[in-house]
């Protein structure tokens, strides 16, 4: 290991260990840290790492410049003293917070980043009035990068002292101390200082020769020791060597240093130095670093099969802050959502929750308990579209650095529940069928014999009895009115005979305004549209949905006050579904009264039956069309139909 003011350069089995990978391991810590946290092997693993790790995104200008990076992930190694600053960084920028890096690490930073090759390098920081030495790793993750520093001040101390110790034995009075001897050419004599008898386990009285120097010598560098020796008396210069001994099965190392007496030249000097605590560290950090790089390497595989599972799962899965904040999702939550991206945009939870005192719920309760199990809730997507869910959230905590996050599952129960009102919107229907097949047989028998007797009567009251005649109008117009409101209620209830065919929708649309034209007139209605031109056909009885939509425009008109309604007809197309909506500004509708909208004989005309939506809705259904409806009191209603295009 060479060791130099800027550099730290470590050789493993002859290689540079530069060439190791340098990979993070704090980095994929805070990863699974952030988004599972119930990987015990890994917790295990970051939690017995005494490294500082941090992790970083680039923020890139328009241009895609790195103008600076935002903090993802801070571990401080359970120090309390740490190259970073105070606690919060997650989701703020490196320079705002730090500046001085700017001509300091942050070229290096750019350089990892862009190049996509690790860097290692020592740097020595001033931190609580003390120098703090770190070993620094920067290696390229994604769009960002991933550092870690190693407080090497104990080793770096350690070599200190050594170096220190090395450059004490350069001086005569020094190298007695650890071990020093002395050769006079002229006698041939060896002299052992005390400290040497006590390295090489000799007892004072013992006698010493050159060949002392080469027990327990191991065989391997036995040759080495002999030729030293013999330059060491041949020329007399200054030099040093290193080598090992095995006794009693314990292997050191020694370095043996010599050098000319300063006034005779005719004698040497040398010291012995124990140097085996030296390279057993310099071995553990080099193990440390192979070690390092293994568990390096296992993270990697155990996060590409979190990352499989994560991205992969057909649920919508998130992950956010504290403050319920997103930090990461799957692609199934965007498509759910209809987001294009919501990590690090700061997109709060709430924001998909369609009812505030829901989410005011949802929180109180997992701040509470700390987890949530099956909330039922409605969330909004992007375009403003309900979704019914089943949502499953939990606090995942990490006391020990302080990092937590919240894990939330979305189960989507919008087609459950869409077919949970069809059937029960179908069978209110058919019990309604039931009802008014049955009333209208008791009706229609003794309503025929009401119509039978007053022609029976009119043959027998003279014609000239205004009174009578009066009466008999009367008793037949209202005998008339019986049998068509039998007739509309048999007709809402009764499933639609269709004949199909593949019609524009904006032909569609256009017929059916047209057939409301007067009304919307009379009532000085503004009517607004969109471009329904370029909608592809869909396959329905034209006729009958344009009943339908009459129904409900008819509706939207007369909530609405003269001269004041605005009538919004619009139509778009999504994947494979067309959607209508028709939109008015009227009076709204309480949420008691959305729920039975479609039941039969539900109004809130005071000359209407409560018939014109029940039809509409069994229309609807008989060409497997959706149908929603939002509406909000003395603001509006809106209806939203969807119809799947014909393949």
């Amino acid at each position: 290991m060479t060791n130099n003011q800027n550099h730290l350069t470590i050789t493993y089995n002859g290689k540079n260990a530069d060439t190791l990978p340098g990979i993070n391991l704090r980095q994929f810590e805070k990863e699974i840290d952030s988004r599972e946290f119930t990987n015990h092997i890994i917790n295990n693993a970051v939690n017995s790492s005494h490294t500082e790790i941090a992790a970083f995104k680039s923020i890139r200008n328009e241009g895609g410049k790195i103008i600076d990076f935002e903090w993802l992930l801070v571990h401080k190694g359970g120090r309390s003293s740490s190259y970073y600053p105070a606690q919060g960084l997650i989701g703020k920028r490196l320079l705002e917070i730090m500046p001085e890096v700017h001509d300091d690490l942050f070229p290096i930073y750019l350089r990892v980043v862009e190049s996509g090759t690790s860097e290692q390098l020592e740097k020595v920081y001033r931190i609580k009035g003390h120098d703090k030495y770190f070993f620094i790793t920067i290696t390229k993750v994604e769009d960002g990068f991933v550092t870690t520093y190693a407080d090497v001040t104990t080793q770096k101390r350690k070599r200190a002292l050594i170096e220190e110790r090395e450059t004490l034995l350069k001086e005569a009075e020094s190298l007695a101390q650890m071990g020093s001897w002395k050769w006079t050419e002229s006698n041939d004599q060896l002299h052992w200082s005390n400290g040497l008898y006590r390295i090489f386990e000799k007892n004072v009285d013992e006698p010493i020769s050159w060949s002392t120097f080469l027990e327990d010598v191991i065989p391997e560098d036995r040759l080495l020791m002999e030729n030293y020796l013999h330059e060491v008396k041949t020329n007399k210069k200054g030099s040093s060597i290193f080598y090992r001994t095995v006794k009693n099965g314990c292997l050191r190392y020694f370095s043996l240093t010599t050098k000319p007496h300063a006034i005779q030249d005719i004698d040497i000097l040398g010291a012995v130095l124990d140097i085996t605590e030296y390279k057993e560290n310099q071995q553990q950090l080099e193990q440390f670093s192979f070690n390092q790089a293994r568990i390096i390497r296992e993270l990697d595989e155990k996060e590409k099969r979190y990352r499989t599972l994560f991205e992969r799962s057909i649920d919508p899965i998130f992950l956010t802050t504290d403050k319920l904040i997103f930090l990461n999702v799957n692609n199934s939550f965007l498509d759910f959502i209809g987001y294009e991206g919501i990590e690090g945009s700061s997109v709060p939870l709430q924001a998909i929750f369609a009812n505030t005192e829901d989410f005011e719920m949802f929180k109180t309760k997992l701040i509470r308990d700390g987890q949530i199990r099956d909330f039922e809730v409605t969330l909004l997507t992007r375009s403003g579209g309900k979704k019914y869910c089943l949502l499953n959230c939990a606090f995942i905590s990490d006391p020990v650095y302080e990092n937590c996050c919240y894990q939330g599952i979305i189960h989507d129960l919008t087609l459950r529940k869409q077919a949970e009102s069809d059937m029960l919107a179908a069978e209110r229907l058919s019990l309604t069928g039931k009802i008014a097949r049955t009333v209208a047989h008791e009706v229609r028998n003794p309503l025929t014999n009401i119509n039978l007797a007053l022609d029976q009567l009119r043959e027998e009251i003279p014609t000239d009895n205004d009174s009578a005649i009066l009466y008999f109008d009367m008793i037949e117009r209202n005998a008339t009115r019986i049998e068509e409101l039998m007739g509309e209620m048999l007709n809402s209830s009764r499933p639609k005979k269709l004949n199909l065919g593949l019609t524009l929708v904006s032909e569609i649309l256009v017929d059916t305004i047209r057939m409301a034209q007067d009304r919307i007139n009379l009532n000085q209605i503004q009517l607004i549209t969109n471009e329904w031109d370029k909608l592809p056909r869909v396959l329905v009885d034209k006729d009958k949905i344009q009943i339908a939509l009459l129904n409900i425009i008819i509706n939207a008109i007369e909530a609405m006050k003269p001269g004041e309604g605005k009538l919004i007809v619009n139509a778009s197309c999504q994947d494979d579904t067309i959607t209508i909506q028709i939109s008015d500004n009227g009076m709204g509708m309480s949420p008691s009264d959305l729920k039975t909208l479609f039941d039969p004989f539900f109004t809130s005309k005071e000359r209407g039956i409560g018939l014109g939506l029940t039809s509409t809705k069994n229309i609807l259904n008989s060409h497997n069309a959706g149908i929603e409806v939002t509406s909000e009191l003395n603001k509006g209603t809106t209806f939203y139909i969807q119809f799947k295009l014909a393949v």
